[in-house]
Order: structure tokens, then C-alpha cells, then sequence
């Protein structure tokens, strides 16, 4: 369970790397600004549904899914989507203004929906998502901002929930120096990737994380064939 340690660190990190719109997202709710509660209500719509399948049905995605079979296998899929969807969908325009506070519910919900695939082991959460957006018509900036977002608010309750059901075993297995180590490596890492994936993906898409996928799916694939 020390992935909840590297889920507080890359917390740590989207929260860093989002902090102004964060700040301006929570001085926007104080002050009932209309763009900011838009925004808000986008976050949580987009949140719900991975959310409520995972609480109903998490042990029986564990047993079903958890195999290197299905990892590879999602891997591969999941490259093979991305790339007809960099194909067959347009290259959307930035809305004027503000991109991200004009996403409406039925927006987020479509983001929110993909993003329940990414309860199936090797399928991206912040891929599907940012795919999700791109389905919904946004630019590929404001989906790659909105997923990490949105990603902000689920890997915050998956933490606190992990840890409500660890409770005082967390602190006992893992004391507080090794836990800070791993904390500080994991938002360290996670901000850097978060800062440059934000950029590339703004830049030039989804495309080559579809062949790494595709050639790392295909190759566990093989070696498992093979095996």
C-alpha cells in the first residue's frame, strides 16, 4: 500500500503546477463567480462516474482484470484508439477566453465517462481522459489541463479513502522517514512530467504515446506467447 505515498506526492505535485488556477477556482466559488462554480461543477460531474464504479465494483475489478494479459492487452488497445482518434477528430480551436471555464456538464460528462475506462489495469487515466476531451471538442491544451484536474480530485479521494481503510496500520508499516523519501520523489517526478506532458501534448498531440503503447503492449504480448 505505498502507492497511497505516491498518490500524496503526485497530489502534491498537480496541486503545485495548477496553483493558480486552483487559488482563482476557490476565490471564484467564495465570490458565486458564475465561470469558477461552472468549472467546479464540471470537476465533480467528470469525477462521479469513475468514481462510483470503482467503489461498487473495485473487488471485482480486482479479481477479473488484475492479470499481465489484460495489462498488455489494454496497452495495446488503448494506442490503437488513440491513433484513430488523432485521425478522425479535428483540430479543435480554443474557445475565446478562458477554455477551460466555458466546459459545460455535458462536456465533463463525456470526459467523465471515458475516464471509467481507466479502471481497467493498463489503460491511462490521464490518456483516456484527455481523450475524453478531445471526443467532446476540446483543444488538445485544455483537455490535457482539465484531465490533470480532474485527476486532482480522484487521486485525492482514492488517497483518503485508502487511508481511512488502512487507518493507524499506514503510519506503523511505513514510518515517517521512508514515507517522506517516497513523497518527495513522487511529486518531484510528478511535477516534471506534469509540466512537460502539458506542453508536448498542447504542441503535438497524443501520437507517440500511442506507439509506445502499441509497441509495449505488442512486445509483453509476444513474450507472454512466446513464454
Amino acid at each position: 500500500d505505498y502507492i497511497v505515498i505516491i498518490q500524496l506526492g503526485a497530489i502534491l505535485a498537480v496541486f503545485v503546477a495548477f496553483y493558480s488556477r486552483l487559488r482563482d477556482l476557490v476565490k471564484g466559488m467564495f465570490c458565486v463567480d458564475q465561470a469558477s462554480v461552472r468549472l467546479a461543477v464540471a470537476i465533480v460531474v467528470a469525477f462521479v462516474p469513475a468514481a462510483l464504479l470503482g467503489f461498487l465494483f473495485k473487488d471485482a475489478i480486482t479479481a477479473a482484470l488484475f492479470s499481465i494479459e489484460v495489462v498488455a492487452a489494454a496497452l495495446l488497445v488503448g494506442g490503437l484508439v488513440i491513433l484513430v482518434a488523432e485521425q478522425a477528430l479535428p483540430t479543435a480551436r480554443s474557445a475565446e477566453g478562458d477554455e477551460i471555464t466555458t466546459i459545460g456538464w455535458r462536456t465533463a460528462l463525456t470526459i467523465g465517462l471515458c475516464q471509467c475506462f481507466a479502471l481497467i489495469p493498463g489503460t491511462s487515466r490521464s490518456l483516456a481522459t484527455i481523450l475524453g476531451g478531445r471526443v467532446a471538442g476540446l483543444s488538445h491544451a485544455a483537455s490535457t489541463e482539465f484531465s490533470f484536474l480532474v485527476g486532482l480530485l480522484t487521486l485525492s479521494a482514492a488517497s483518503v479513502y485508502k487511508m481511512w481503510s488502512l487507518g493507524p496500520a499506514l503510519t506503523q508499516v511505513y514510518p515517517a522517514g521512508p514515507a517522506g523519501v517516497g513523497l518527495l520523489v513522487a511529486a518531484v517526478t510528478a511535477f516534471v512530467s506534469v509540466k512537460w506532458l502539458v506542453g508536448y501534448v498542447s504542441r503535438h498531440g497524443l501520437g507517440v504515446f500511442a506507439w509506445y503503447r502499441i509497441a509495449l503492449g505488442g512486445a509483453i504480448l509476444a513474450y507472454l506467447a512466446l513464454s
